[in-house]
């Protein structure tokens, strides 16, 4: 879903602290949820699934800025 997005990330990752943060944050997380689903890391089921959760909010948060920014460049 982001994939379609790359200009719009790329210069809000530039611009916007905020959104570089989360986009952090994000990738963070599915690296970590990588590891522990490869058993690099030992986290349980139910950690793992709460990790999946916050990545989830962080990628709604991604796309939701991302919207926002394409509605007020094209309102210009």
């Amino acid at each position: 879903m982001l994939e379609d997005y790359r200009d719009e990330i790329a210069y809000l990752k530039r611009e916007n602290p905020h959104f570089a943060k989360i986009l952090v944050e994000h990738s963070e997380l599915n690296e970590l949820i990588d590891r522990a689903n490869s058993k690099k890391v030992n986290l349980s089921n139910s950690e793992i699934e709460q990790l999946k959760r916050k990545k989830l909010l962080l990628k709604d948060k991604i796309y939701h800025m991302i919207l926002e920014y394409k509605k007020e460049t094209q309102a210009v």
